[in-house]
């Protein structure tokens, strides 16, 4: 049997980012021109658009349980065709 859920989390979406982009190994200092708050904005920026695939307005993802072949996938979402109603 197969079944969808929806998660809602609108903190941990953001939480993880910050935690991504504040860790030791992951720290972009690299950027010389611009102050490191544009950097962090830049960078979290290119995430979200490559997470959109999967997570919806920065918190929901879809998620199938198929119980017959004991697995659980995160569903990709379909492209918003008017994407400046994408939160940022």
């Amino acid at each position: 049997m197969k079944f969808k859920i929806s998660f809602k989390d609108p903190d941990s979406f953001d939480d993880a980012l910050i935690d991504l982009l504040t860790t030791k190994d992951t720290k972009i200092d690299y950027f010389k021109n611009i102050s490191c708050d544009e950097a962090m904005q830049d960078k979290r920026h290119k995430l979200i658009e490559f997470l959109q695939q999967w997570v919806r307005y920065e918190q929901y993802i879809d998620v199938e349980f198929d119980t017959e072949s004991n697995t659980a996938t995160v569903i990709k979402r379909e492209k918003i065709k008017d994407e400046s109603l994408l939160p940022i």
